[in-house]
């Protein structure tokens, strides 16, 4: 049955639903496009842009209310249009600001600061218009706005879920146009002038056709390999994972930390790029070098011995597996696209490919012990790309090794390699990882099950359970030999033939393996401690607070701390300018407004630290920072529409909604203290009982949660309608600053405290429940 919500222009739900929908499929396309186009630091920022578009939306609608006579509905109409506009023509308006984009230069380019605030303009409008759109709907039927709301959040988990399945087949980029045609087809449901609707119609249509494809950041591997004297692509390939593509040339050779001493072959295989960034190399069997890595450091593990079954975890091509021998052979790689082309090339081999997340496969029941498992590399060509959030690898945890060693058989091996950056830091930052992870083992003396091979360029690692045969270490160090390699550990005493004189490697390894680790740790200038699952940052070591000299030689992806806190400064600003700056005229009106100022302030923020922590949690159960993403957000607003729409059977009062919060504010901490303990404990069950069970918790965890808003709308509607639009405006602020702000958190402290803030945020919007009196009359 269809309802009625006003006599003029908001007639159904069905608006409030399309644009709901529409809203948080821009929101995850254009977080996908700057993953690709120059990383996912950029990424992360569109939510809090799309966020401050409903806060400025909801500041100026007050205004409005405030000063005009007209009602908000005559305005909703207009809002839909430009919302259509300014969304087809998003990709037209981002290219030329894209192009020459960098942000590793925003500390000493002052050029690039304009370029990084005028994207945000661009991305801003059609959220600001869409939200303005949103908050008109609930400002006009307050009385009904359990229905509204309710609408709103199953719109927008509709809208983030057919974003998610659209990326099969569209890269992200396209989506904007027919996101455009949705908000035409939801103007029209309003039966619009045609003077009005045919030119938004023509300006869709046009930026439909005209629209272009946008330029990579010129510092991603994909843009360097293009370069290349007859570079040929294949792709890009759209998945929701990251675009795919292949990049063939004769230049494009496959030689990592190769012998200076050898002079046979080097082969030029087929390179893999996920959204821009490298991902391996597809090496055929048939290619005469295809045991080219029998001639780097990355040959330890074999050359220690004959593994009879060897486990690959994201090789990201076949260049690994093919240094395997005869051994039975085990590739674990979660990308379809890469998936699909390793079985391919190794089909005639004794290979079994798995196309599952490598933390999740780790964590099964019933799989056969291992002789040798070997990591992906890490440093220089290796690095996570996703959605979510600054190098977050939780593959490369203290807690994902304890697993990796519990399958090996009693004479197994963990196998890593390492490339060495200068100052060293991911080759430290392994080490501490790898001696950590055998203390919390029981090993007391982590240096005997450790031996470590450098080349020009990178180090390999083995690590075993006991200390090697004797046997095997003489093999090995004739193989450094042979080879030009340094046997790094253990400590043999001859003279080294890489690194130069203040070369620091031989003393962090020894301090880091040895008693006095913490003390290196402390007394190192960069943060070089084994990450977590609580804060699994593989690829960030500055220390909260440092600038400078330290900051200058870092990389891109080790600035993410430096540039989110510029980011959030911007951010600050805009929120000052577009979302206080309008209610100025009205700083009178609004003075004493606790109730109004403290708890959506609680409720914006408590929402936003919440989903965050549960996003990361929940990528060790589902496998994948996207696909935790985009599940948590559809079930999140889900429960909450269902919350919402029971929460009119509830009366709004403050001792109806105060035991409700608290309520709220007590599952935080509850969820700090067993969600890891949960998590853990299914990890290794089937993907029906961990989809399953995650997603049942999650929708009775939300329902509670879709209660509070609404019902606190309704409070304020008794008191000061005109406060609704602010209202809304506050709680999408909160939002906005407290997005960037919770990765900055969870570097410092860990994602476990953003569960005890959202619990304390919660105490803050119950706190300004109680600042009210009696109902104005």
């Amino acid at each position: 049955m269809v309802t009625k919500l006003s006599a003029s222009g908001l007639r159904y739900p069905l608006p409030v639903f399309l644009i709901s929908a529409a809203l948080l499929a821009l929101q995850v396309a254009l977080m996908k496009l700057l993953a690709y186009t120059q990383g996912h630091h950029l990424a992360y920022i569109v939510l809090s842009i799309a966020l401050l578009g409903f806060g400025s939306g909801g500041s100026v609608l007050t205004l409005i209310r405030r000063r005009g006579t007209a009602p908000l509905e005559k305005f909703f109409t207009p809002a839909l249009l430009l919302f259509a506009v300014t969304t087809a023509v998003l990709p037209l308006l981002a290219r030329p600001l894209l192009d020459g984009l960098e942000v590793d230069l925003l500390q000493v380019e002052p050029g690039q600061w304009l370029r990084v605030s005028g994207l945000g303009a661009v991305f801003f409008q059609p959220f600001f218009w869409g939200a303005a759109a949103l908050s008109i709907a609930f400002s006009e039927e307050t009385d009904r706005i359990h229905v509204l709301y309710a609408v709103n959040l199953f719109g927008s988990a509709l809208g983030s879920g057919a974003a998610w399945l659209s990326l099969f087949v569209l890269q992200p980029e396209q989506l904007t146009a027919p996101l455009a045609v949705l908000v035409l087809l939801t103007v029209f449901l309003n039966r619009p002038p045609l003077y009005a609707w045919a030119p938004a119609a023509l300006v869709v249509a046009g930026a439909w056709l005209a629209s272009p494809e946008l330029p990579r950041s010129p510092y991603k591997p994909l843009s360097y390999a293009l370069q290349l004297p007859e570079a040929e692509r294949q792709g890009p390939f759209p998945h929701p994972l990251g675009r795919v593509d292949r990049v063939t040339s004769p230049a494009l050779r496959h030689a990592p930390d190769l012998s200076l001493r050898y002079t046979g072959p080097v082969p030029a295989p087929p390179h893999v790029f996920v959204d821009g960034e490298t991902a391996g190399v597809l090496l055929n069997p048939d290619d005469p070098a295809a045991d080219i890595l029998l001639q780097t450091p990355q040959a330890l593990p074999y050359v220690a011995g004959a593994p009879e079954r060897i486990l690959f975890l994201s090789p990201g091509g076949t260049a690994p597996m093919l240094a395997g021998g005869n051994a039975r052979l085990t590739a674990v790689e979660h990308h379809p696209h890469v998936f699909r082309a390793v079985d391919a090339l190794l089909e005639p081999l004794p290979l079994t490919a798995v196309r599952q997340d490598p933390r999740l496969f780790l964590a099964r029941d019933g799989l056969p012990p291992q002789d040798l498992i070997v990591f992906p590399e890490r440093g220089q060509f290796g690095g996570p790309t996703g959605l979510q959030t600054l190098g977050e690898d939780t593959l490369f945890t203290v807690e994902s090794l304890r697993s990796a060693f519990r399958r090996l058989t009693p004479d197994g091996r963990l196998a890593f390699t390492v490339w060495l950056d200068q100052p060293l830091r991911h080759a430290p930052r392994l080490v501490d990882l790898i001696a950590e992870s055998l203390r919390a083992g029981g090993f007391a003396d982590p240096g005997d099950h450790v031996t470590a091979v450098r080349g020009w360029g990178s180090m390999s690692v083995l690590v075993s359970p006991g200390p090697l045969p004797e046997s095997a270490r003489e093999r090995i160090a004739a193989f450094c030999r042979e080879k030009g390699f340094d046997l790094l550990w253990p400590v043999t005493g001859e003279d080294r033939l890489h690194g130069g004189a203040e070369d620091e490697l031989d003393t962090l390894i020894a301090g880091l393996l040895g008693p006095d680790a913490a003390a290196v740790r402390a007394h190192y200038r960069f943060d070089v401690r084994a990450p977590t699952d609580n804060q699994p940052f593989f690829d960030q070591f500055l220390r909260p607070g440092d600038r400078g000299e330290d900051l200058e030689q870092l990389s891109l992806s080790e600035r993410g701390p430096a540039v989110l806190r510029a980011l959030l400064g911007l951010l600050a600003g805009a929120v000052a300018l577009l979302v206080l700056g309008p209610l100025i005229p009205l700083r009178r009106e609004l003075t004493g407004s606790q109730f109004t100022l403290l708890t959506f302030s609680g409720l914006g923020a408590g929402f936003m630290l919440f989903e965050v922590a549960l996003i990361q949690r929940l990528t060790l159960l589902w496998g994948h920072p996207v696909v935790s993403a985009v599940l948590v957000m559809t079930t999140l607003l889900c429960g909450m529409g269902i919350g919402s729409a029971w929460s009119r059977r509830v009366e709004a009062v403050p001792r109806k909604l105060l035991p409700l919060l608290l309520g709220i504010a007590a599952v935080q901490v509850l969820l700090y203290f067993g969600l890891p303990g949960i998590v853990s404990s299914l990890m290794g069950r089937s993907p029906v009982v961990r989809y399953g069970v995650g997603g049942a918790g999650l929708i009775l965890t939300a329902i509670p949660m879709g209660f509070p808003f609404p019902l606190c709308l309704r409070m304020l509607n008794q008191r000061s309608r005109r406060q609704v639009p602010w209202a809304c405006g506050i709680d999408s602020s909160l939002a906005v600053l407290t997005g960037p702000a919770a990765a900055l958190i969870a570097f410092r402290s860990g994602y476990s405290s953003l569960s005890l803030l959202s619990a304390a945020a919660y105490l803050i919007a119950a706190a300004g429940v109680v600042t009210l009196g009696r109902p104005k009359t």
